[in-house]
């Protein structure tokens, strides 16, 4: 369950005409959540997979909405040697 204020933080990011739309997908997510979405609901309605759904649901509640303001890192894969 989200407070009024954090809600109202997440609705202002989708108002905002110059968010990109990552942010805005990134918002949408927390919102569903907390809105009783399942998590596969969740990724089937904003067109994302399970974990993507989990990272910045978890990044949302270590964070709050700045944590959704940047992207999350991605692993680097390491080469095998020969």
């Amino acid at each position: 369950m989200l407070s009024d204020e954090a809600e109202a933080e997440l609705r202002a990011i989708l108002e905002r005409a110059d968010a990109p739309a990552e942010l805005k997908t990134r918002a949408t997510i927390v919102l569903l959540r907390a809105k009783g979405l399942q998590r596969k609901e969740i990724a089937a309605s904003t067109k994302t997979s399970l974990p993507t759904v989990d990272r910045w649901l978890a990044r949302y509640a270590f964070g709050g909405a700045a944590s959704l303001l940047t992207a999350a890192p991605h692993r680097v894969s390491r080469q095998r040697s020969a």
